[in-house]
């Protein structure tokens, strides 16, 4: 096969009696054969692809020059991508587009970047903002009041952005999702995003979702799902708010899944939420079944690893699982809770966290305050349950603190744990049970909130100190151990939080509690 012939169609054959004429006929093949050589280098760089292409907005009307609307079909019209559109001045800071028509779909792999613009983009409660079948990042952008109803499209899906491929993969860097909504008759998916993708891949970091919602209306056919976002794929949420969103259900008896956050983890996939505040938000929690995981849900597949850490979850609310709801369908599924605080979380069952399946591992987790008719702190269903070290399960409200129902504990390992009441089929030799409710104290002044138990030396370096249970580092990234209770030695803490030494001589002798 002539594997040079597409490079060399294209030229002009040079006859061979013009170069005899001026060399020697000897030389005449070897000139021929130096300018084929010429000619082929320059058909390469001819051939090279040129360079994506960068589109600028400065304009915030809905369409003509300058506008995102036009950048848009420019980036569509253009080879090479991925293509840039960004945002620059004359370009107002915070200025706000409000669409008047669904802006076009993105056929090209696109960035769209606010820069330091911080534009917003509405959708005026009528229209969803930003569809795709490529992949797309998103940065430094406000997306708002995007609407994703049944009358305008096939499938009340992704509000704010929604993809129709596969495999392809989304980035979301500081970005805000705000009153994004999908609505359907049917099932309703992702108020904010729904990006199902497959083999591709998810990344949120450093945004906030606040007042999103999946909702479904039909009476037989609910099951809402992903308030804020659902996606499938190798998925990895961190450091972003997701406050007041929801999954809700309306007219008919079964309930949606994950108030904030529904995912799916394929075969051999990986989801993993880290550094995230979730507060307030729900999956249909008085529906006669579903209503599975008010903050978050999961579905995980053969061979999935699945990690929950250094989150801070309050009040949301569920049928089954209020803060968290994890389904492991298959074999060799992994899931590990890490430094994670539930305050205040309520589900009829099921309590602050549900799992069904899967290989379990707790450490260094916070709760208070949960509320279920049984298990109200935590619920265990069918799963291998492997560490169990170093948690603190607080005051709760309900007929137990744990349900636990058909688990393996054969191979389960832990120390450290401290326990307001028996955590049923869970129980350790050291464990701590606690004669009274520890009243911590919330502390929201960061992102990730912690419960602080600083007076309460039944619970100041009263965790296990082998580094097979004590983490590294706290829910805020302090490294373990501290020298909590003041007494000259360090020694880890149990739950999400490592206390540093008490100010005991601030203001005289502060009043600490005696165990």
């Amino acid at each position: 096969m002539d594997l040079f012939r597409p490079f060399r169609d294209g030229w002009p054959d040079l006859p061979c009696s013009i170069v005899c004429a001026v060399f020697h006929r000897r030389l005449c093949m070897r000139t021929q054969r130096l300018l084929a050589c010429l000619f082929l280098l320059s058909g390469l760089s001819a051939w090279r692809a040129a360079p994506a292409a960068e589109f600028v907005v400065t304009s915030r009307l809905d369409s003509g020059a300058g506008t995102l609307r036009e950048a848009m079909f420019a980036a569509n019209s253009t080879a090479n991508p991925p293509h840039t559109i960004r945002f620059e001045s004359p370009y107002p800071i915070g200025g706000r587009i409000v669409l008047a028509s669904t802006l076009p779909s993105l056929g090209q792999a696109t960035i769209i970047d606010g820069g330091d613009r911080f534009a917003q983009l509405s959708g005026n409660e009528q229209f969803p903002l930003l569809l795709t079948s490529q992949p797309l990042t998103i940065r430094n952008l406000q997306l708002m009041d995007g609407w994703a109803p049944a009358v305008n499209t096939t499938a009340g899906n992704g509000g704010c952005i929604r993809y129709n491929g596969t495999g392809s993969n989304l980035l979301v860097e500081n970005a805000r999702f705000e009153n994004c909504a999908a609505r359907s008759l049917l099932i309703a998916s992702g108020g904010a995003i729904q990006w199902l993708s497959g083999s591709g891949s998810v990344t949120i970091r450093n945004s906030v979702f606040q007042l999103n919602a999946a909702v479904s209306n039909d009476a037989g056919s609910e099951q809402p799902r992903g308030g804020a976002i659902a996606a499938s794929g190798n998925i990895l949420i961190e450091d972003s708010t997701f406050d007041n969103s929801q999954a809700l259900a309306q007219g008919g008896t079964r309930g949606g899944f994950g108030g904030a956050l529904s995912l799916g983890a394929p075969e051999s996939g990986a989801v993993t939420i880290r550094g995230n505040r979730f507060r307030f938000n729900l999956a249909t929690p008085d529906a006669a079944n579903l209503g599975w995981g008010g903050a978050v849900y999961v579905s995980a597949d053969s061979n999935a690893e699945v990690t929950l850490e250094n989150n801070w979850f309050r009040e949301n609310m569920a049928l089954l699982g209020s803060a968290a709801h994890i389904r492991m369908v298959g074999t060799g599924i992994t899931l590990a809770l890490r430094n994670n605080s539930f305050q205040g979380n309520e589900a009829v069952e099921g309590g602050q966290v549900s799992v069904i399946g899967g290989q379990v591992r707790f450490w260094h987790n916070s709760f208070d305050a949960g509320l279920a008719t049984s298990g109200s702190q935590l619920r265990l269903e069918s799963s291998d349950v492997r560490q169990f070290s170093n948690n603190i399960l607080g005051r709760s409200t309900g007929t137990s603190a744990c349900q636990t129902i058909g688990i393996d504990r054969t191979n389960l390992v832990g120390a450290g744990n401290v326990l307001v009441a028996p955590c049923t089929g869970l129980e350790l030799a050291d464990d701590q049970l606690l004669g009274s409710d520890p009243l911590p104290i919330r502390d929201e002044s960061q992102r990730i909130g912690v419960l602080v138990y600083a007076d309460d030396l039944r619970i100041l370096d009263r965790g296990s100190d082998l580094p097979e249970h004590c983490l590294v580092t706290d829910a805020r990234g302090t490294p373990r151990s501290l020298d909590g209770n003041a007494d000259g030695a360090t020694r880890c803490d149990p739950g999400a939080l490592e206390h540093a030494s008490p100010r005991v001589f601030r203001d005289g002798f502060e009043t600490i509690s005696i165990p």
